[in-house]
């Protein structure tokens, strides 16, 4: 009856024995194992008819209380009762048989090896339903068994040899809901192979539509997972090319009706859910169009583009044949791929182009929330200078985390005390934020999921919490755990809508697209209640001049100007407001309470420990090559710190003295001085005071030289009775976020926000010429305004402000903790001062003058110096076509993920890079310059094969073409580089009309062949003169840092010097991959540029391979596995001063 189950007669039927197998205990328990096999699995084909579900579950229940029942099943039963069973994991009632059965498939007594490849297949399938219970243990359970089927799989390879395309698409599509891309790499081969040698035998004519949607969905990865593109995705591309007309074939047939009776060879065509087998194709079938580019697959470019633009239409037109059916039967997982699909090569629009298109479609079902933004700015007014504490209730936030699908994993909608954040105040709405499960891919986020049965998008913002789950601690690694999971804000879909109240308010705070990672701090962040003030401020803004001439300085007692200035990052907040803020004015109290000597333990709780000295990262140190008299003066320090060393050690204390050794020094929250000197409160100058010499000052990340030394003559502290010391002895500072309204700009209030740090400055120490003024900062702490449409015009910006908003505390900077540095050194370090911290340290002078002549001589080969980070773009959030504002920031998110791989990659490479002996490293720098600093320009080349592959050649295309040929001989830096841009130049000369073609054939140069001997072979083998260039633009690297792209210099170059070159570059890479959340960087391009280098890098057999000063040595610590002798050796042949502390305090310990 099974067989049919859509035939009336035959659910009536199987109604009726369900119902007396539902009744029936003596028939029940008279069923044989097969007997129970083969009712769960007929039953399971009717899975909403109550009888059916019924006898299902009576049969699970006899099926987890009868242990011999269980014993007695075999292989392939366990594996279809499994499968039936699984389908009906939503009731309770079948759980405990499914545990049960699968724990013993795979186990002792039923390992894999009885399993045929069905069975293994079924068993897979169900293991993938129990990841999507919200009960642990059997998401538990179901990763587990596909682990441990994979693995014996992967010592089984062979199986694959006997395994059908239904059976294979079946098991790789549940590795792969299980994200088990790692172990789908060994089995990738075998499983193509198999499939393709399938699809030549007979095309597949036994596997159904329904086996060629899990087919697609399970190779999927294949061409979209990074842990799978880089070994698979050629050869699973072409196996998609492979089953493609296959499965034209066999839709084509399933739409008009299916195979003719009379055929002799009939086909399966069938499949239980048509739209989900269509959406699996069409979802796979989309990615592989977009996939079909000469770096992945053979053939000539005109070939490919052709497939590709074939395959573009053929998904088009099935598109088209089966869209009633799945936008009918899947909603909005249908409409998302649609969307993808229609966008075409602009899919990084999807969302927002299908709301163009069907905004009145989508509104009418979900109506758009409203709220009127200027009755939230009148309710925040106050009287100017006297902000307060919002009402109880007003921005309380329900902040509500879900998962991809749209599964909540964690609500505070219960708590009393829930956080205030301005999205809510002003909008009424709750925070929703999407958690991610790792790696992000365009395709997750170009489509809506579904939460509270309406869609959200969560392509629009982020901030730093959409990378945190990247980021890994020497801590973390030590103790095995992991950082908080990356999020993303979700809004409703219909809010997005054009003209909506969300996206007027969208609109206002960011108007650029780079603003979408400012919307964290300035509208979703969530701060305690009493972290928050609202009300009416006064605003000053000044542009960022040299310390000695800013107009602003907080005064002496004497009335003489403080040594503070605003700067990039850091401003200054009156006593008067600050203390309105109610964590504030609790935590200064007990500050006072503390220094008066009369504080309750709750105050002396309050106040913040200091953490004490603290170490100096060993990054700092790679830049600088080995001394003997600084490695002397390292290893009397690391004496001392044993000396005074307790006698059990943290795993981290172990840690750091391992890769650090025995240097110490202070933080401090770093603000700009008025002049040229370091200020350095007490409580952070003891060392200097007692040590005096040049003082050492470092600001991690250390991609570059940011530990420099400062002389002693240009540091002041509180012993040498500096009013400014003194000063930051005694003031607060307060990290702070600024969202609010220009009052002063009409009726439709213009929006803003800033951030930084904010010095706390009593009403006796701030300036009289400015004491209308409650807040001053610096223009560049200014990040959003409204008018802001096209570039950030911060001269435009009046001085003074009237400004009505909310300011939230994020950070209380108690006194003695801030230090005061010059801005020239605060540029030098590109350090900025709006919460960075920098530490000093005292009492090196060997290292200080190590460093100092290091970067003498540095300066010197560089010559005029250059700043590293790349510049800050401004582009328009408003499409200049129909004028809508593009709520999605798709591309900026995807741009974000590979900045954060670029700086791990970039970062990791650097300290490879400088730990290779001097001899390796320069031989290195040489390799790697070729691909970034010289090359082929690519619109050469381009242009080349494009007039070598036309019939006709245009003589004046040509001329230019010979011109650019000729200019890059005098852009070439090295020597083969040169040769190559010779030996190019020469050939295209015999291209002209009337050149000899029995001229002698110019040699090639014997270190441009020993460079690159595949150009060598295929220059040597090249019949004629095209063959012969083609010969070399298809072997010969092009430059990636393009002539044209860089016209005023390639970024870090410096002619002459390949290995500081590669110095500057990783640094620039770094920076890239740093400012990425920030701006458009350019991190396609830096992606492959570090890749490249990896490359080269790759080529030399003997080099360094890892450098044990860093998180290497963490992982090894915890895994029990860190070699203290071996990692002596290997430090021995490093020659950076990061190696010989290390070295040393290996042997000290």
């Amino acid at each position: 009856l099974s067989k049919w189950p859509d035939v009336d007669v035959c659910q009536a039927s199987a109604d009726a024995l369900a119902s007396r197998l539902a009744n029936d205990r003596e028939l029940r328990n008279a069923l044989s194992p097969i007997g129970v096999t083969q009712a769960l699995n007929a039953l399971s084909k009717w899975p909403e008819r109550a009888n059916c579900e019924s006898a299902t579950d009576v049969l699970a229940g006899r099926l987890a209380e009868d242990n011999d029942l269980r014993q007695a099943m075999d292989e392939h039963q366990v594996a279809v009762s499994l499968n039936a069973l699984s389908r009906c994991l939503g009731r309770p009632a079948c759980h405990p048989a499914v545990l049960l059965l699968a724990e013993r498939a795979g186990s002792a007594e039923l390992p894999w090896q009885q399993f045929e490849m069905r069975g293994l297949a079924m068993v897979a399938n169900a293991m993938s339903r129990l990841l999507h219970l919200d009960e642990e243990q059997f998401q538990i359970l179901g990763r587990a068994k596909l682990l441990a089927m994979a693995g014996h799989l992967e010592l089984h390879r062979e199986r694959f040899e006997s395994a059908s395309a239904q059976d294979i698409g079946m098991l790789f599509k549940a590795l792969s809901s299980a994200q088990l891309h790692r172990q789908m790499r060994p089995l990738a081969r075998s499983a193509l192979e198999r499939v393709a040698m399938l699809a030549q035998d007979d095309g597949l004519r036994e596997t159904n539509l329904e086996g060629i949607g899990s087919l697609c969905m399970g190779f999927l990865p294949l061409i979209r997972s990074p842990e799978l593109t880089s070994r698979h995705r050629g050869h699973a591309l072409r196996v998609f090319n492979t089953l493609q007309p296959i499965i034209e074939r066999k839709i084509d047939l399933y739409l008009t009706g299916g195979v003719p009776l009379s055929s002799n060879d009939p086909e399966q065509c069938a499949t239980r859910c048509p739209a989900l087998t269509f959406f699996q194709v069409l979802k796979a079938y989309s990615m592989v169009s977009r996939q079909c580019k000469p770096r992945h697959i053979e053939g000539s470019r005109q070939e490919i583009r052709q497939r590709r633009e074939e395959l573009g239409k053929w998904v088009d037109r099935t598109l088209e044949r089966t869209r009633e059916a799945i936008e009918e039967d899947l909603g909005e997982m249908s409409w998302n791929l649609i969307a993808q699909i229609e966008a075409g090569d602009i899919v990084f629009d999807a969302l927002d182009l299908r709301l163009a298109k069907e905004a009145a479609k989508i509104t009418q079902a979900h109506p758009p929330s409203q709220f009127n933004l200027d009755a939230g700015r009148l309710s925040m007014r106050s009287a100017p200078g006297e902000p307060v504490a919002p009402a109880p209730g007003n921005g309380s936030t329900t902040h509500i985390v879900v998962d991809l699908r749209g599964k909540e994993v964690s609500t505070n909608a219960t708590e009393t005390n829930k956080p205030y954040s301005l999205f809510t105040r002003l909008t009424g709405l709750p925070l929703v934020e999407v958690q991610l499960p790792g790696a992000i891919s365009t395709f997750m986020l170009a489509r809506t999921l579904t939460y509270q049965n309406e869609p959200w998008r969560f392509d629009m913002f982020g901030g730093s919490r959409a990378t945190r789950g990247h980021m890994s601690r020497p801590a973390q690694l030590l103790s095995g755990t992991s950082g908080a999971p990356s999020l993303l804000p979700a809004m409703r879909y219909t809010d997005t809508a054009p003209g909506s109240s969300l996206m007027q308010l969208i609109a206002k705070l960011a108007p650029q697209r780079e603003d979408w990672s400012r919307m964290q701090r300035s509208l979703l962040e969530m701060v305690p209640t009493d972290h928050v003030i609202e009300g009416t401020l006064r605003l000053g803004f000044f542009e960022d001049v040299s310390g000695p001439a800013h107009p602003f300085k907080p005064t002496a007692p004497d009335g003489h100007a403080l040594a503070l200035c605003p700067n990039d990052g850091c401003g200054f907040l009156k006593l008067e407001v600050a203390l309105r803020i109610p964590a504030f004015r609790e935590y200064f109290s007990a500050w006072q309470a503390v220094q008066a000597g009369e504080a309750s333990q709750e105050q002396r709780d309050l106040i913040a420990k200091d953490k004490g000295p603290t170490r100096l990262a060993p990054q700092a140190l790679q830049h600088f090559p080995r001394d003997e008299a600084a490695l002397q003066e390292a290893h009397e320090a690391m004496q001392r710190r044993l000396q005074a060393l307790p006698s059990e050690l943290s795993q981290l204390t172990l840690y750091e003295l391992t890769t650090s050794g025995g240097y110490q020094g202070q933080r401090v929250r770093a603000v700009p001085a008025a002049d040229d000197k370091v200020h350095l409160p007490s409580e952070r100058s003891q060392a200097f005071d007692a040590a005096g010499g040049a003082l050492l000052i470092g600001k991690p990340p250390y991609d570059k030289e940011n530990l420099l030394p400062v002389p002693e003559e240009r540091v002041a502290t509180v012993a040498q009775s500096d009013a400014t010391a003194e000063f930051l002895s005694q003031s607060f500072g307060i990290q702070y976020s600024y969202t609010g309204f220009d009052d002063g700009s009409g009726s439709d209030a213009e929006m803003l926000h800033s951030k930084g740090m904010l010095i706390v400055v009593p009403s006796k120490n701030w300036p009289a010429n400015f004491a209308d003024m409650d807040l001053a900062c610096s223009k560049e702490d200014l990040k959003t305004l409204s008018r802001w449409t096209t570039g950030r015009d911060r001269s435009a910006v009046p001085q003074n402000m009237l400004s009505t908003g909310s300011l939230r505390l994020k950070d209380i900077v108690e006194p003695g903790r801030m230090g005061a540095l010059p801005i020239p050194e605060l540029r030098k370090r590109n350090m900025d001062t709006d919460g960075d911290d920098a530490f000093v340290y005292a009492g090196y002078p060997k290292l200080a003058a190590l460093i100092s002549r290091e970067m003498a001589d540095r300066e010197v080969r560089r010559g005029q110096p250059r700043s590293f980070k790349p510049p800050k773009t401004a582009t328009p959030a408003i499409d200049p076509d129909n004028g809508y504002y593009q709520a999605g920031r798709l591309s900026e998110i995807m741009s974000l993920q590979r900045g954060g791989q670029i700086m791990g990659a970039a970062s990791t490479l650097a300290a490879r890079f400088m730990a290779q002996p001097d001899h390796l490293r320069e031989a290195m720098a040489r390799n790697m310059m070729f691909g970034t600093y010289d090359g082929i320009e690519r619109d050469l080349r381009n242009g080349l094969r494009v007039a070598l592959d036309g019939k006709a050649r245009d003589p004046q295309v040509l001329t230019e073409l010979r011109n650019q040929a000729y200019n890059a001989i005098g852009r070439a830096h090295l020597p083969e580089a040169r040769e190559a841009a010779e030996l190019l130049h020469a050939q295209l000369l015999r291209l002209e009309p009337g050149a000899s073609s029995r001229a002698e054939v110019p040699p090639l140069p014997d270190a441009l062949g020993e460079a690159f001997p595949r150009l060598a072979q295929a220059y040597l083998a090249a019949p004629d003169t095209e063959a012969r260039i083609h010969a070399i633009i298809d072997n010969y690297p092009v430059c990636r840092l393009s002539h044209a792209q860089f016209p005023a210099g390639q970024p870090g170059l410096i002619p002459g010097e390949p290995e500081l070159s590669m110095r500057n570059l990783f640094t620039i890479a770094i920076k890239v991959g740093t400012d990425a959340l920030k701006s458009d960087t350019g991190t396609a391009l830096f992606a492959k540029i570090v890749e490249s280098c990896e490359r080269s890098e790759r080529g030399f057999a003997d080099r360094v391979r890892s450098v044990p000063y860093g998180k290497v040595t963490a992982r090894a610590m915890h895994d029990g596995r860190f070699d203290a002798e071996q990692t002596q050796v290997d430090l021995q042949n490093m020659p950076t001063m990061a190696a010989g502390v290390m070295q040393d305090a290996l042997h000290s310990l």
